[in-house]
């Protein structure tokens, strides 16, 4: 696939983005939070969540369809991107069952269920790609697949739970809008704040550099995957600490932290000073600029990582209107930095301009909400939290830097690795074992 055709592609993909986020109104963890403290009398959010998301998905398909027609792009953009949009309606069915298999924690079934539409969606898509390209079979290809995840998810969250109905209770469905839209604006402003560069991208600078921007955040995107697994999953845990015990809810988020920043920042480390070398194994020489993006936007993985327990703690400790309005700033100052770096930054070093003012965005973000945590929930030391981690990396970077030009690139990264891990283990700050009776705790809690 060119260029401009993955442009496309991934505008029409932004575009999905948006329209799913934004009518889900943040009831993944309101959602959660609720069932898990109504475990008895669950269906009621049920229903009431099923409601609110079938109206919204349907409002928000026709805000974003007339949007795509006013702004009069070619007959094939169009054609895709309404074709993407389409598939808001079986988010319908997903959002809601999502939320109930997660504060059930029973999490394997959707991790099961996605896993198989994403290789289903990518065996049809290289199949198309290969035979013909055709962007229209592709956006048909990914509704199509979203469709039969939503009738999987359906069965088995009917199996287990039960069939969702639309709620007629006017009065209720207001009530539960309004405690809604605290989650809504975080969720609104946080699809701004991580999704609106590719969009401002195609319009300032064409859709070739959005295609050579899309392969440059494929490796970030798969990380913010996991990270959005790990944090659905930490929820309904983190809410019973929350219940017994704020003191004790402060130390297993500190106790995360400590964990995801020794585990992404030697990736992330090793990702940035190998960016190129690592996508022209798998794409052709055209997409050498999307290594400037890469480079730079792996360090989006660890911060968002670290700052990701903060986060969700803040949000089950009802700190809802505090983080909309960090949510708020971040979203405002992403767009504008996202505007003067596209602006400033063009050739072969386009995709740095968006990768630029995304990290920076992040990087505030961290420091605002540690910040609150700090004010708001618990006095924490942060660096002295993580700070053997960070020397521990500091000394990795020294080493890479040392040895680079005389090693083999496998064999430089096996060796940092291996510096890395016996100074945390020097430390008394990781090994597998501890790593496993954490995950055991979790999985025991």
């Amino acid at each position: 696939m060119g260029s401009e055709s993955l442009g496309i592609y991934a505008f029409a993909q932004s575009l999905l983005v948006f329209g799913i986020y934004f009518s889900n109104l943040g009831m993944r963890l309101y959602g959660v939070r609720e069932v898990v403290k109504n475990q008895n009398n669950y269906s009621r959010v049920y229903s009431e969540l099923f409601t609110l998301g079938f109206f919204m998905k349907i409002f928000m398909f026709i805000v974003l369809s007339c949007f795509i027609l006013l702004f009069g792009f070619s007959r094939e953009k169009t054609v895709v991107c309404i074709l993407f949009l389409a598939a808001v309606f079986p988010d319908i069915i997903i959002a809601p069952a999502n939320v109930l298999f997660n504060a059930k924690e029973k999490l394997g079934y959707p991790a099961i269920i996605d896993v198989i539409i994403r290789i289903c969606y990518s065996i049809l898509a290289l199949l198309i790609i290969k035979f013909h390209e055709d962007l229209v079979e592709i956006a048909l290809s990914n509704l199509i697949c979203y469709l039969l995840g939503s009738f999987i998810l359906l069965y088995y969250s009917s199996q287990l739970f039960e069939f969702p109905r639309l709620s007629i209770n006017f009065h209720h469905l207001f009530e539960r809008f309004k405690a809604l839209i605290p989650f809504a604006l975080i969720n609104v402003f946080g699809i701004i704040y991580v999704g609106i560069d590719f969009i401002m991208l195609s319009l300032m600078r064409g859709d070739k550099a959005v295609g050579w921007y899309k392969i440059g955040v494929l490796i970030p995107q798969e990380g913010m995957f996991l990270l959005r697994f790990f944090s659905l999953s930490l929820i309904p845990l983190l809410t019973r600490y929350y219940m017994k015990n704020k003191n004790e809810l402060t130390k297993q988020v500190l106790r995360l932290c400590k964990l995801y920043s020794i585990l992404t920042l030697p990736v992330a480390l090793v990702v940035s000073f190998y960016a190129k070398e690592i996508l022209m194994l798998f794409f052709p020489h055209e997409f050498f600029r999307a290594s400037y993006a890469l480079m730079i936007l792996i360090w989006f993985v660890p911060f968002q990582f670290i700052c990701s327990p903060f986060l969700i703690a803040l949000q089950i400790d009802d700190k809802q209107v505090i983080i909309t309005k960090i949510s708020a700033f971040l979203a405002l100052l992403n767009i504008v930095l996202n505007w003067v770096f596209i602006f400033l930054i063009g050739g072969d070093l386009v995709c740095m301009g968006p990768a630029i003012g995304t990290l920076i965005s992040t990087i505030v973000a961290v420091i605002l909400i540690i910040r609150t945590y700090n004010l708001q929930v618990a006095r924490i030391e942060f660096f002295a939290v993580v700070r053997r981690p960070l020397n521990a990396f500091m000394i990795s970077l020294i080493s890479l830097l040392l040895i680079f030009k005389f090693l083999n690139p496998l064999v430089t990264i096996l060796l940092v690795m291996s510096v890395y891990f016996i100074l945390l283990r020097i430390y008394g700050e990781f090994s597998f074992s501890n790593i496993r009776l954490f995950l055991k705790r979790f999985q025991e809690d």
